[in-house]
């Protein structure tokens, strides 16, 4: 049902005719075996095809009514509003508490001219929940994809006014949603934080923990982009289940019943996931962890591949749109690569090494491979190259990344409790941050780290791939069957 919901998703977006629904739905029905009653299952199959089509031009029509890209270019407009991220180089993004010429209460970008910037912005201010007044005009700008309204425009600003951290003070009459402001105060208090706690590691612990890339340099990301590591500044799976893991410790000291405590715990990553902007990779790991932990509660098993699946219908359901993110595509073929390609890959590597390897690392190339593998056309199709030295490089920084989140969340936690005690545990943590940075800029800056890709490179590849498997699976017993699907990477 969800490569249904999926396939008639994908249609929509394609703008193609309704009829072309037909032939994945037979394509669907090809597998039943005599035994199976088609009728059965062709009517769930036909509801989800129709339902991603609809869904996907609802959504469409949804996103169309966005204030934001129906405000005229040159409107005068006055927000009132907290900073959602930090200021940097004159950019940054707002929550609008209070909006005059316009009723539009959603996130806008923002852009300080350098003279105003420079009399009116303080070293040390801008920051993430600060209180600010901006006045300036609206600038249009042609809108990147169709699922970014953000992306509309932005006000340049003509006149700025700081009022401090939003934290305590009394909110203006005309407020957006209570609950996005408060998860906009309390990520501007960890934002602050760890800009306190790390002086040198706070652009790459807040990317680690809090999904805010606004302080990270060009370089910095050139460098993850090259070695193949930017999935590591990308919350995803691991860090919601460092979250959850956390909470889970804290609610087994308090004694709280087991299937209390994975439900709870549940509760708590969805808070985490809202504060830092439910990022698709995070709501996808957010919503599997929620299903296991339901089945738990329930004392019922839960597939693992289910419970994907049915994060996949969910999401897909909430957002339509979502289905043409890289991010989104990122993360469930990652997910659903781990679930069919690690255990077999991790055997094989296991039996090739004779048993020499160690299991952590039987594990740790099996994950890489299996994940890459399943990522490496959308990565080459999105962004237009492919890293050579990702997997190698990931199992020597991925350890590094599992040492330091839980420690920069262990510092903020002691931070609000000890302040000194947090500072000397985020001295150790940020050594490590170094040391991941350092090395990834390293090897990054290496000659072979990466390689561009042409989409026409991209489709072939892929395609003699295809012929390979195929080949691979049904090759001739005769001798030199096993050319075959080598035959067909060459070609």
């Amino acid at each position: 049902m969800a490569l249904a919901l999926g396939t008639g998703a994908a249609i929509s977006h394609l703008n193609l005719h309704p009829l072309w629904l037909a032939p994945p739905l037979l394509a669907f029905l090809v597998p039943n075996g005599p035994s199976c009653r088609p009728v059965l299952k062709l009517v769930p199959l036909l509801l989800s095809l129709a339902a991603g089509y609809i869904l996907v031009v609802s959504g469409r029509l949804e996103m169309n009514r966005d204030c934001r890209l129906h405000i005229p270019e040159g409107r005068s407009l006055e927000i009132d509003g907290l900073f959602v991220g930090p200021l940097v180089d004159g950019r940054g993004e707002v929550l609008p508490t209070r909006l005059h010429g316009s009723g539009c209460l959603e996130r806008f970008r923002v852009i300080v001219p350098d003279r105003l910037l420079d009399l009116r912005v303080p070293a040390g201010r801008g920051r993430a929940g600060e209180r600010v007044t901006l006045r300036g005009r609206w600038r249009r700008t042609p809108v990147l994809g169709p699922t970014s309204p953000i992306r509309a425009g932005y006000l340049l600003a003509d006149s700025l006014s700081l009022a401090g951290s939003s934290v305590g003070t009394h909110a203006p009459a005309r407020l957006g949603s209570h609950l996005r402001r408060r998860l906009v105060e309390g990520g501007g208090w960890v934002q602050r934080r760890l800009e306190d706690l790390f002086p040198r590691g706070a652009p790459l612990a807040t990317a680690l923990v809090w999904a805010r890339k606004d302080r990270l340099s060009p370089e910095v990301r050139e460098a993850f982009a090259r070695a193949g590591t930017a999935h590591l500044l990308a919350i995803s799976g691991f860090h919601v289940g460092v979250v959850g893991g956390l909470l889970l410790l804290v609610l087994g000291w308090t004694g709280t019943p087991h299937s209390t405590r994975f439900l709870l715990a549940s509760l708590g990553v969805w808070v985490y996931v809202l504060a830092i902007g439910a990022p698709d990779a995070a709501v996808r790991a957010g919503a599997f962890l929620s299903f296991m932990a339901l089945g738990r509660a329930l004392n019922r098993s839960v597939a693992p591949l289910g419970a994907v699946a049915a994060a996949f219908l969910v999401f897909l359901a909430l957002e339509p749109m979502a289905l043409l993110r890289p991010g989104f595509q990122l993360s469930f073929a990652g997910a659903v690569g781990l679930l069919f390609g690690y255990q077999p890959l991790q055997r094989w590597i296991s039996r090739r090494s004779k048993g020499m390897a160690p299991q952590f690392l039987c594990k740790g190339i099996g994950a890489g491979i299996s994940a890459t593998i399943a990522t490496l056309p959308l990565v080459a199709w999105h962004f237009g190259r492919v890293s050579l030295v990702g997997i190698p490089l990931t199992l020597v920084v991925a350890p590094l990344v599992t040492l330091a989140i839980p420690g920069i969340f262990f510092s903020l936690v002691v931070s609000a409790v000890h302040p000194g005690l947090a500072r000397f545990l985020a001295s150790g943590v940020e050594l490590v941050l170094e040391v991941i940075s350092g090395f990834v800029a390293w090897v990054g800056a290496l000659p072979f780290a990466s390689v561009w890709v042409s989409e026409a490179t991209l489709l072939s590849g892929t395609l003699a791939a295809g012929i390979a498997v195929l080949l691979l699976r049904h090759r001739p017993r005769r001798s030199g069957g096993e050319l075959m699907p080598v035959a067909a990477m060459v070609l």
